[in-house]
């Protein structure tokens, strides 16, 4: 029923009221989190990261593991490092990690970021506020996804068909905002998208979404676009 090519995939995505709480801002809840073990010798980065989650996951009381986004150079990411702890706060523990990588790090509203460049969101701010007021504003604000949105490690095309097939299945209505891949070529659609992220707003996997692609978004009445950034140029200016 829905266009699921390459360059656009549609996704529909339906606000899921059962989880009212779940946008709260996870900052507050990340920082005094302590990691009680880590014994990790020449492991990569990213199986670092990905042990770090777990034992997270191992310090909640309702065993939901923090959200770490990660966009790292394939050699920073697979750089071999050892990381032994005893029981130290999640912000120490990543801070050391990212300083054998050589990257950088910061606790954002909902998530940790772990980069070679940290995000502007500057530009998708923008985007937002100047759609205040539309469909598609209202509900990347207020749809919820809930902890069942696997996508860690999937490329770009997954990412964004699973979304799809699972708001299939939530919305019995068939209503919802509407995802598209705009421009986006089957290299740019096949692009490794290592995101994992639990219990955020819909507005929130959209940033990091676009953040971990390198991509741009577009809001309009009801659809909410991915694409390739483009070229900033001064609006009537002409070279010849």
């Amino acid at each position: 029923m829905y266009a699921r090519g390459i360059a656009r995939l549609v996704a529909c995505i339906v606000m899921l009221a059962a989880f009212p709480s779940m946008a709260e801002p996870q900052a507050s809840k990340l920082a005094p989190i302590f990691i009680r073990s880590l014994d990790l010798v020449n492991a990569t980065v990213l199986e670092c990261v990905d042990s770090i989650r777990d034992a997270t996951g191992k310090s909640d009381p309702d065993g939901e593991p923090v959200n770490i986004v990660v966009k790292l150079p394939p050699a920073v990411a697979g750089k071999k490092v050892t990381l032994r702890f005893g029981s130290v706060p999640l912000d120490r523990a990543i801070g050391q990690l990212c300083e054998l990588a050589g990257a950088q790090y910061r606790l954002e509203r909902v998530a940790y970021v772990i980069s070679d460049h940290l995000p502007d969101h500057s530009a998708f701010d923008e985007e937002i506020a100047k759609r205040q007021g539309t469909d598609a504003a209202k509900q990347l604000e207020n749809i919820i996804l809930p902890s069942s949105l696997p996508v860690d490690g999937r490329t770009l095309l997954d990412a964004v068909a699973w979304v799809t097939a699972q708001s299939m299945d939530l919305d019995p209505d068939g209503e919802g905002l509407y995802f598209a891949l705009a421009d986006v070529d089957r290299n740019g659609a096949e692009v490794v998208c290592p995101l994992s992220l639990r219990n955020v707003r819909l507005l929130d996997f959209v940033r990091y979404l676009a953040y971990v692609s390198g991509l741009e978004i577009e809001l309009t009445q009801t659809q909410v676009l991915l694409r390739p950034k483009r070229n900033k140029t001064k609006a009537g200016s002409n070279t010849h």
